[in-house]
């Protein structure tokens, strides 16, 4: 492996190219050569291991430029590890909305060839010159590029464009894959493998997730309420700020999960496997926990209120929130050997 990794741009007021030379910095910290160019400035891509393509975005679509240099040079990049990114002030606030637009602005991209499977998505917000107010009053001027997460993606995106094989290695593996900051709402991710996946702050409302492999996936300020987690392998996932309100994580694996501070209101966690792990602070109001193992688990400082505890097991080693009474609530102490 050679880890040359081509980093070239679409830009229309040199916006984009900044955030290309951004992106190489940091792959260059990570040990890889780089080389950052214009796309219209690409002859081949031969001597490259990897390749970022980025534009902004005109009237809904990336750059004619960009667009042409993928479709142009698509049997090449199908053997090449792939990443994009895309720059449009419609993510200002990096709302769901938003993003779902901009992911839609880049859907004719995906679709030039499908063997083509980027191992990292980065969405951000561009900048727009106050100069030409007068041509487009209606947008949104002055820089809005938020450096800390471009380089945080493209350090997360960094080892797959230099380490294993080209793309996603099959349509249910997307283990390790980075998908931070991007909208998966309502995908059908089942049974899908996304151990160690970068997910965080990524929209997964919705999503039929059931008998997927999240274990020690990040997931950290993630959106999943509603969420389909019936039987999932959530093993040492984290799950920092997340929102997992109403999600069925009925029989859902999360055995040392980090679930602190959590929002869990009116979750279905009948049967789910919670040993060792860290509830406290979080918000467990209304949830079904009936049949739940909680052996070492730490729950100081969650909130119960209304939660149906009926046959949950515990041992010596579960934490209760200060002056709850496990026994009177239905919970079975089944002792540590059990667990």
């Amino acid at each position: 492996m050679n880890n040359h990794i081509l980093v070239c741009y679409a830009s229309g007021s040199g916006s984009t190219k900044e955030v290309a030379e951004a992106v190489a910095d940091v792959l260059a910290e990570r040990g890889a050569r780089t080389t950052v160019m214009n796309v219209m400035e690409v002859q081949t891509l031969e001597p490259y291991e990897g390749v970022v393509v980025g534009s902004s975005i005109r009237a809904g679509h990336w750059l004619p430029e960009a667009a042409k240099f993928v479709a142009d040079f698509r049997a090449e990049l199908r053997l090449k590890k792939v990443a994009y990114f895309t720059m449009c002030l419609t993510m200002l606030n990096d709302e769901v909305e938003g993003r779902k637009r901009v992911l839609a602005y880049m859907q004719p991209i995906l679709a030039v060839d499908k063997d083509i499977e980027p191992v990292g998505l980065g969405l951000f917000c561009g900048s727009m010159n106050p100069a030409l107010k007068a041509l487009v009053p209606n947008e949104v001027f002055g820089d809005h590029r938020n450096w800390e997460a471009i380089k945080d993606w493209a350090y997360q995106t960094a080892g797959l464009l230099m380490s294993g094989e080209p793309g996603l290695v099959d349509e249910n593996n997307m283990r390790g894959a980075v998908l931070s900051y991007t909208d998966l709402s309502y995908s059908d991710l089942h049974r899908m493998d996304l151990g160690s996946a970068h997910l965080d702050h990524s929209d997964l409302s919705a999503a039929d997730l059931h008998g997927a492999r999240l274990n020690w996936a990040e997931l950290d300020e993630s959106q999943l309420a509603g969420a389909n987690l019936e039987g999932a392998n959530l093993i040492g996932v984290k799950l920092d700020g997340a929102n997992l309100q109403g999600a069925n994580l009925r029989e859902a694996v999360l055995n040392g999960a980090a679930l602190g501070g959590v929002d869990l209101r009116d979750c279905d966690l009948r049967q789910a496997d919670l040993n060792w792990a860290d509830l406290s602070g979080a918000d467990l109001s209304g949830s079904d926990l009936t049949g739940a193992a909680l052996g070492w688990a730490s729950l100081l400082g969650a909130n119960l209120s209304g939660a149906k505890l009926a046959g949950a097991q515990y041992n010596s080693g579960t934490e209760w929130p200060e002056g709850f009474d496990p026994a009177a609530a239905g919970c079975v102490n089944f002792g540590d050997a059990h667990f």
